[in-house]
């Protein structure tokens, strides 16, 4: 018998190498470190041995930093946030002990890519980017270090909380966007709607978004943007909204109406009692019902990084984000007249595309024409689009499976951008890649006395099916 435990995570700490440049000081170069039970003396030999590793491979390779370091148990990876501040996560490598007595342990250092968990550090700090902009503004010359350990501290020590060392994979990497596929009528429906409520309020909301449980339907966002705030909402705001109606599309159950009374003293009895605030001011929060967030306030990238507050309305399973410049004051008045306007035009267009969402659910897996059941994972690089199946599959893939998937990800990059990879393993699992167009296309099966060229005819008849609308050809 064995017992198999799974990566985890070892630590996580921040420092800048210029803080602590004195004898005495080095503790004045750690902004952050977890676990946070960890002894002074040890956290200060582990950022000096970082900084030693660093400083040492520079020696043979000066145009990159370091980026990992492998042993035996653990993977170290490093990343440069900004000139002089270091990210560095240690993870545990997943491994199998004996149960009969045996004390052998098998260290599993191959089930543990660096591109996928260089992709977990790098992405922690654009949620940071999220909410403070940056470590150290470059205007910024002296530096406030009991506030910025007080920001960096305040952050990721939640942000920790919801990190999934064990779960992640390809799908961690590309970061992708799920849209809803919508017809012709549909999509002009959201779109209409949309611009009309751009049109009215273009003075107080600059940008917006439309979506369905976690897929997008419109948002007029930079991707450089969208990217960050789409895994912001489906991982944290939204997450517990996500969840509450798994057993349905959202459609509204008129059993379950009920009179909702809002702040604003106005008593509504219909199928717009369904829809409310998410995120709103605390004197808006409606009286009797669910508690609010407090309005986020996030910053863009894109342009001059302004600030906007995060307003979020729910109607079934569509939210739709309002982003509100911070000078912006968020009168009674105008809470009114969103939501208003968003109960009298959203209940219909929020039906509509909770049936559209029902019929296009994504199935939890794809049967073939040959009874065999299929995962896949598509991703396009040019507006990061996203199609996963993999993940409600998870608990069926053997590690080797879904490392092999990173690697033949890992390796696209480096070779022509058309092209197909085919690997069987020794349990029988086949896993298909194509690359073509900036898009990548990912089929994993099992089937034991398949050919090559039977599933490769399998595979265009997965890909004509899933990807029927989008150009990809190999």
């Amino acid at each position: 018998m064995q017992e198999r435990v799974d990566a985890s995570l070892n630590n996580f700490y921040i420092f800048n190498p210029t803080f602590g440049t004195t004898e005495g000081e080095e503790e004045n170069k750690i902004l952050f470190f977890h676990p946070p039970d960890s002894d002074t003396n040890n956290q200060i030999k582990t950022v000096g041995l970082s900084e030693a590793i660093i400083k040492f491979t520079r020696n043979f390779v000066s145009q990159e930093e370091c980026k990992s370091v492998h042993t035996l148990k653990t993977r170290q990876y490093f990343y440069q946030a900004q000139p002089n501040y270091w990210m560095v996560m240690t993870v545990n490598v997943p491994y199998t002990k004996s149960k009969n007595g045996l004390k052998e342990t098998v260290y599993h250092g191959e089930n543990v890519q660096d591109d996928v968990y260089h992709s977990i550090l790098k992405q922690a700090y654009e949620m940071y980017q999220l909410f403070y902009d940056s470590f150290q503004p470059p205007s910024e010359i002296q530096v406030d270090l009991v506030l910025l350990k007080e920001k960096i501290s305040q952050f990721y020590s939640k942000y920790l909380q919801i990190l999934k060392i064990s779960n992640c994979d390809i799908v961690d990497v590309f970061q992708g966007i799920q849209f809803l596929p919508l017809d012709k009528k549909t999509y002009l429906h959201a779109q209409s709607f949309m611009n009309q409520f751009q049109c009215i309020f273009h003075d107080q909301v600059v940008f917006s978004a439309l979506l369905v449980k976690e897929h997008l339907v419109w948002s007029n966002i930079e991707l450089t943007d969208l990217r960050t705030i789409y895994r912001y909402l489906i991982t944290t705001l939204l997450s517990s909204h996500l969840t509450e109606n798994q057993n349905g599309a959202g459609t509204v159950d008129n059993s379950n109406l009920s009179e909702m009374k809002s702040g604003n003293g106005i008593s509504y009895l219909n199928e717009a009692d369904y829809s409310r605030f998410i995120t709103c001011p605390s004197f808006y929060s409606n009286i009797d019902s669910e508690p609010v967030t407090q309005v986020p306030r996030l910053i863009l990238r894109s342009g001059d990084r302004s600030i906007f507050q995060l307003l979020v309305y729910k109607v079934m399973s569509s939210f739709v984000c309002l982003f509100v410049p911070d000078a912006y004051e968020l009168t009674l008045e105008f809470m009114r007249s969103i939501e208003s306007f968003l109960r009298s035009k959203l209940i219909a267009l929020a039906s509509e595309l909770s049936m559209h969402l029902e019929k296009k659910r994504f199935t939890k897996g794809i049967v073939s024409s040959v009874g065999h059941t299929f995962s896949y994972v598509y991703f396009n690089r040019l507006n990061l689009a996203q199609k996963n199946t993999l993940r409600d599959h998870q608990a069926h893939l053997t590690a080797e499976v879904l490392s092999m998937l990173a690697d033949i990800s890992f390796d696209s990059k480096k070779k022509d951008s058309v092209g197909e990879t085919i690997v069987k393993t020794y349990d029988d699992f086949w896993i298909i890649g194509q690359f073509c167009n900036e898009r990548e296309f990912y089929v994993v099966t099992q089937q034991k006395n398949s050919t090559l060229i039977e599933i490769s005819d399998e595979m265009k008849i997965i890909r004509d099916k899933q990807l029927k609308s989008i150009y990809f050809h190999v």
